[in-house]
């Protein structure tokens, strides 16, 4: 404990002094303003730190001087400390900031030593800090290039790698083959309060430094060298959504936050069929705008008589969009049929949108028959939400309203064996799944 003590002082003023100088350097550069390396070298940096350095948002070093100040400025390890052996307490005195005057702390041996797993998160968020600054500014300080390696894809991957060590996570291990890189870290915070979708944004700038990467996992390991849990992104689907705006962006969002795989010991398992009732919503909201520029588009065709066909190609190519993206997600699907079925809806909606476009050019098209096609598939989306809210479940859906069940239950007789494949007659099966109403309000 005697031994661990010096060296937690030690290192507290330490990395409070060289942080300091970083970060004068980093205000410098940033402001453009000359600097002296023997002064930096001489500055203690006790200032109103957190005032100064505020304004280096752009790299988020503002949180990162707030991290320092509250964890090394205010560890009370400076002046001088006691060490209590049979009552297994440290005692810490250090003087305040404004008053000058002697403050006392006392920490049993346990919280102490949670003192220390904060310093060791600050060590490594200042290597991870000092390397995101020098990535993003090489070209404006001297002799950095002996630091970073020419090749650009390998600083953007250091770049990637040091914001996770900002998030506590130090990398060990790094597979990569072909499309697939696979990760191994510790984290050196608390792992029960560790939450793997807080790091998502993380794998941003992989995405950007290897393009050609389909599948990232990464896995970690606690302090004491124990998995707790990893974390599996498609990372095409986030680069997809970097190049797309609009409802196309929206959907590859959506797509890859449904088909990310997490798994960890201290959080609960992601019910795949919850995820595919969130997708399911999600798809439906980004529908509802196309449907008013359909119904837009219907009126001024019965005013004027003219099919404004740039708008209908427009609205075409989004909603055939739309049904590609629940493709992708189909292979995820815990409740294929019910994808089946939604995907159907948006082919038959493109389907007829595309013949109401032809109409210029062959006038015997019944534009009328084809917004009623249009109107029933509306009409099956609502169907939809009564699933998703419960008033109707999965089975009573498929049977009721989906193209597949209902050729599937086709022509059945109450005696015949149940088409669901359960052995059962079909009367005592799912011919309870049967809707006496099928109106809706």
């Amino acid at each position: 404990m005697t031994n661990g003590m010096k060296w937690y002082k030690d290192l507290c003023e330490g990395i409070y002094r060289d942080s300091m100088i970083f970060l004068l350097l980093a205000s410098c550069v940033d402001r453009e303003k000359s600097f002296d390396i023997d002064e930096l070298i001489e500055w203690t940096g006790f200032g109103d730190i957190c005032g100064q350095f505020a304004s280096l948002t752009n790299y988020k070093l503002n949180y990162f001087v707030e991290g320092v100040d509250s964890i090394i400025r205010h560890s009370e390890a400076h002046v001088d400390y006691d060490i209590d052996i049979d009552n297994q307490r440290v005692i810490l005195r250090n003087r305040q900031k404004k008053t000058k005057t002697i403050s006392t702390k006392e920490y049993s041996f346990d919280k102490f030593f949670d003192q220390i797993n904060l310093l060791s998160e600050t060590v490594y968020s200042s290597i991870a800090a000092f390397t995101v600054f020098l990535i993003n500014n090489k070209y404006r300080i001297d002799n950095v290039d002996s630091y970073l390696a020419e090749d650009e894809v390998t600083n953007k991957s250091l770049g990637a790698y040091a914001v996770l060590g900002l998030y506590g996570i130090v990398i060990d291990q790094e597979n990569e083959n072909d499309s697939v890189m696979e990760l191994s870290g510790v984290y050196i915070g608390e792992v029960e309060q560790f939450s793997f979708e807080s790091i998502l944004a993380v794998f941003a700038p992989l995405v950007q430094a290897k393009p050609h990467l389909t599948n990232v996992k990464l896995e970690l390991r606690d302090q004491e060298d124990e998995k707790f849990g990893h974390i599996k992104v498609r990372t095409n689907y986030i680069l997809n959504s970097m190049k797309e705006n609009g409802i196309k962006k929206n959907c590859w969002v959506l797509l890859s936050m449904y088909t990310t795989e997490i798994q960890s010991i201290y959080e609960p398992c992601q019910v795949e069929k919850k995820s595919d009732d969130k997708f399911l919503s999600g798809i439906l909201q980004f529908i509802f705008p196309l449907f008013e520029e359909i119904d837009n588009g219907k009126k001024r065709i019965f005013q004027t008589g003219k099919v404004y066909t740039t708008e209908f190609v427009k609205v075409a190519d989004q909603i055939k969009y739309v049904e590609m993206i629940v493709e992708e997600y189909l292979e995820y699907s815990s409740v294929p049929r019910l994808i089946r079925h939604v995907i159907q809806i948006f082919r038959n909606i493109h389907i007829a949108i595309n013949v109401i476009i032809e109409h210029d050019s062959n006038h015997s098209i019944n534009l009328d028959i084809e917004f009623k096609k249009i109107s029933k598939e509306m009409m099956s989306i609502a169907h939809t939400f009564e699933y998703l809210s419960g008033e109707i479940n999965e089975m009573e859906l498929f049977f009721n309203y989906s193209e597949e069940g209902k050729q599937l239950y086709k022509n059945v007789t109450p005696n015949s064996p149940c088409p669901c494949g359960s052995g059962k007659k079909y009367k005592k099966c799912c011919k309870n799944h049967k809707l006496t109403s099928q109106s809706i309000t």
